[in-house]
């Protein structure tokens, strides 16, 4: 893609946005170009003077001098819903020596505000800091004009999730984990799993797994038409999209790749990935099995406030030599490696 705005948004929402002002198409035109003349600055000054004028606004002086200039906001934040929102993958950039393409772009009435890379957690060579690095050295080295506009940038190894601004050093990258403010940080999967806590109401759309039995659905809702060789596991019953599936299954070589629509409740991931809770516990305490000759399970406590932890039977700790069952409490941060 030879342009970094999408351009057809932006008039688009500046004509519906100045209706009443009477906005013509000359002055959408000439707000436009007053953008893309903007970014001929470097880097730093063209995005500290963009943000600026997204967040605050300007005036306009307008096509008919009889008229008051115009006071332009390029995002609507009193009422959200008169913004055009977009997310495009794998979104091409052609810069002056190469042309390179992130994973997604999320724009805004066409003005594109984050920008997202991912590597891959299962691959040796590649970290989350790479991702760092392909944004904040290649990226605006070779499409520097795509940035102008960035309020932030999130970067993912699938496992760890970061934000921040473009100009930062990565140590002052902060953690993708907390949907609200009193949530306590973490790290690694927890800053994954610390989503499905608290997913947003639905009070709409209902669904139903094909083997029985309810699937919590949450946040976003997309529904999938099965064709010949995919198998649907999960149905809308309620909403718009019923009857259509929600989660879906293609077998693909020795493997299967499946397809989910919604953000699902935990223990529905618990029964998508056929893995059973290990023990009842507290959301504040992980628990991981041991497999082999010491087969058991290590509990730890990860956000510094006491936790729970309820065993089955009577499980020796190998770090303490206690003999423990039932209802258990574990301190802030406490590690146990129990034997049963």
């Amino acid at each position: 893609m030879m342009f970094w705005l999408l351009k057809d948004d932006l008039r688009l929402y500046l004509k519906n946005k100045y209706r009443a002002d009477e906005i013509t198409d000359n002055e959408v035109e000439a707000i436009i170009f007053k953008l893309v003349s903007s970014s001929h600055e470097p880097l730093y000054e063209a995005n500290k003077a963009l943000f600026t004028e997204m967040v605050e606004g300007f005036f306009f002086r307008r096509e008919d001098k009889t008229k008051q200039d115009l006071f332009v906001r390029l995002i609507d934040f009193d009422d959200v819903v008169n913004n055009i929102f977009k997310i495009v993958n794998q979104f091409e950039v052609k810069g002056v020596q190469e042309t390179r393409i992130p994973d997604s772009v999320v724009f805004i009435n066409g003005l594109p505000l984050v920008v997202l890379e991912f590597k891959s957690a299962i691959k040796e060579n590649t970290t989350i800091y790479n991702a760092y690095q392909q944004v904040t050295v290649r990226y605006t080295r070779d499409i520097p004009d795509l940035f102008k506009y960035n309020a932030f940038v999130i970067i993912s190894d699938g496992v760890n999730n970061k934000y921040g601004s473009l100009f930062a050093d990565y140590d002052y990258f902060y953690s993708w984990n907390k949907i609200g403010d009193e949530e306590t940080l973490a790290e690694g999967i927890n800053s994954l799993y610390v989503k499905y806590q608290r997913p947003i109401g639905n009070d709409v759309f209902r669904a139903r797994w094909e083997n029985d039995g309810e699937c919590g659905l949450s946040v976003w809702y997309d529904a999938f038409e099965c064709r010949e060789g995919t198998k649907s596991l999960a149905h809308y019953t309620a909403g718009e999209f019923a009857p259509y599936s929600v989660i879906t299954e293609r077998k693909v070589g020795k493997g299967r790749v499946i397809l989910v629509g919604s953000v699902l409740s935990h223990d529905d991931i618990l029964r998508l990935v056929d893995i059973p809770p290990i023990l009842e516990a507290s959301e504040n305490v992980t628990l991981t099995r041991r497999t082999g000759k010491e087969s058991g399970m290590i509990a730890v406590e990860t956000a510094g406030t006491s936790g729970r932890l309820f065993l089955d039977g009577e499980y020796r700790d190998l770090l303490t030599g206690r003999t423990l069952c039932g209802n258990i409490e574990l301190a802030p941060y406490e590690v146990l490696v129990l034997r049963k």
